[in-house]
């Protein structure tokens, strides 16, 4: 099935990839020691909101940067 997604169209290769990224992920939190995998799904998402606070303070940041030289 592999040499049929490289004939289509190339966003269906990214899909495939995709799909098969999300199912192995899947697979590895229906595991039976859920509440290890609970604990790695939590800190994963601490990791995604730390990044995502650091972005959005690096875009405040910069936008005061650009109010201070629009009115300089």
């Amino acid at each position: 099935m592999l040499s049929l997604v490289f004939i289509c169209e190339p966003p269906l290769l990214v899909f495939y990839i995709l799909d098969t990224f999300i199912q192995k992920t899947k697979k590895s939190y229906m595991d039976s020691r859920s509440r290890r995998n609970f604990g790695q799904l939590n800190n994963e998402l601490q990791d995604v909101q730390r990044i995502m606070v650091q972005n959005i303070d690096d875009v405040l940041t910069r936008g005061e940067a650009l109010s201070g030289t629009v009115t300089a």
